[in-house]
């Protein structure tokens, strides 16, 4: 899986590319670099993203096809030995204890269903303030 840095840093580079940035005498900060193109790095778009997907796993009804992977991801067995691949739910869960220590899948799946109750309004916050943050 590729790294945040190296993602931004592709994106930097063509940002800096855009504006013709080659010679060392134009150099450009990252942070004035995306307040000039008004942009926002791409691992923080790829983070949110994935959060609003959860969020939107997490509402369907239980006989989904995509809910049912989810839980049956949950499912406990006996992994093989070494180090486990990172996965997207992996890397959900670190982004949501990254936001909040205590916030994991399974407690957010507890949280209410409906987009107007306060339980997505909180993921959603949480989201934007990690965006906050992050900048």
């Amino acid at each position: 899986m590729v790294s945040e840095e190296e993602i931004d840093t592709f994106q930097r580079s063509l940002l800096r590319r855009l504006l013709d940035i080659k010679i060392w005498h134009k150099k450009i900060s990252n942070q004035d670099l995306y307040e000039k193109t008004k942009e926002t790095k791409w691992s923080n778009n790829i983070k949110k993203r994935r959060l609003l997907w959860i969020g939107h796993l997490l509402r369907l009804p239980d006989d989904t096809p995509a809910k049912q992977a989810l839980q049956e991801y949950e499912r406990h067995v006996k992994r093989p030995r070494g180090k486990p691949k990172t996965t997207w739910i992996s890397a959900i869960q670190k982004e949501l204890t990254e936001i909040k220590e205590d916030l994991t899948i399974k407690k957010a799946t507890e949280l209410p269903r409906k987009r107007d109750l306060p339980g997505v309004t909180l993921l959603m916050a949480l989201c934007q303030a990690a965006d906050e943050k992050r900048l």
